[in-house]
């Protein structure tokens, strides 16, 4: 519950996950939360819920290596929208 309610409070463009774990339980409520807020927001039946993000959030799958903190600002110029992130954080 307060995994989703920070991605919800955070409402971002993408989530990363680990490919391994596409199956888990936490996976599975992670997915089905963006995809019913989706939902939402095309039906325009949000009223401004706040549990309900107001963009479209993509939930990514990606290899374990790729999770590597050293390689993490490599991982984030070739998946991220550049819109999305400070580049000066790199």
């Amino acid at each position: 519950v307060e995994t989703l309610s920070c991605l919800s409070i955070l409402s971002p463009d993408e989530v990363l996950m680990n490919e391994g774990r596409k199956h888990s339980p936490l996976a599975r409520k992670v997915v089905q939360f963006f995809e019913e807020a989706e939902g939402a927001n095309a039906d325009d039946s949000s009223d401004g819920d706040p549990t309900i993000p107001s963009t479209a959030t993509v939930v990514k799958f990606i290899s374990r290596s790729f999770f590597d903190q050293t390689k993490g600002a490599e991982l984030l110029r070739k998946l991220a929208r550049q819109d999305t992130y400070d580049s000066k954080a790199l």
